[in-house]
């Protein structure tokens, strides 16, 4: 810990930007074990304070009440990795049984656009996200396209010096890196339409059954 402090005080002190940037990625790539199982002991001993808390014949009503919802949050997180209220976990927990294939990744991927009502998961997607996809997918493909045609150039045999070479090969990187986070960004609405159309599909199929059952008794 205290040489990779010195390195970075020196990157700071000779204003090389790139040396800390490489010393901090670095860091973060060779530490990322530690640092999740840090972030996990939390929410373990979070959920341990909670259940000691509901132990004790101390807390009661109101109290109690919450830290039992609570509880059932935090297990739900922890499972899934989304974090909301009741009524939309609950609603969510049915739409999964419901739609079965539909995994909760996809769920926490398009929680922005979910809300429940009267217990039903409800799917909304304005003009500014449909307008968002459409603009992240695009400019993230022409970004990668341009990233590869960047980082092409080099490879071609173009007479060129090795800084320029290494530039070119900087800003490859930071265009596919742009581009791929661009695109990323389209993942949340597509879930959310995934979602959409596998409830429409259902409930179309409801509807149907609903219908020739009618059909049915109307008959007899």
């Amino acid at each position: 810990m205290d040489k990779t402090l010195s390195l970075l005080a020196d990157a700071i002190a000779n204003q090389s930007f790139f040396a800390f940037t490489v010393i901090i990625t670095g860091g973060l790539i060779f530490n990322l074990k530690n640092i999740l199982e840090f972030i996990d002991s939390r929410k373990k001993i979070k959920i341990q304070l909670i259940e000691d808390s509901l132990k004790t014949s101390h807390i009661n009503g109101n109290t109690r009440a919450h830290l039992e919802s609570a509880i059932e949050n935090e297990y739900f997180k922890v499972i899934t990795g989304i974090d909301t209220e009741k009524n939309l976990r609950e609603a969510m927990i049915q739409a999964h049984q419901d739609l079965g294939e539909v995994n909760f990744k996809v769920f926490k991927s398009a929680i922005q656009h979910l809300n429940s009502k009267a217990g039903v998961l409800e799917v909304n997607i304005n003009g500014f996200s449909k307008l968002g996809l459409i603009y992240n997918a695009v400019i993230g493909i022409l970004c990668i396209l341009l990233g590869l045609s960047v980082y092409w150039f080099p490879l071609s045999g173009a007479d060129i010096a090795v800084s320029q070479k290494l530039s070119l090969a900087a800003v490859s990187l930071f265009l596919l890196g742009l581009g791929i986070l661009m695109l990323l960004q389209t993942f949340p609405v597509l879930s959310a339409f995934t979602i959409k159309k596998k409830l429409k599909l259902i409930g179309e199929a409801d509807e149907s059954s609903n219908n020739e059952i009618t059909d049915t008794n109307e008959a007899a």
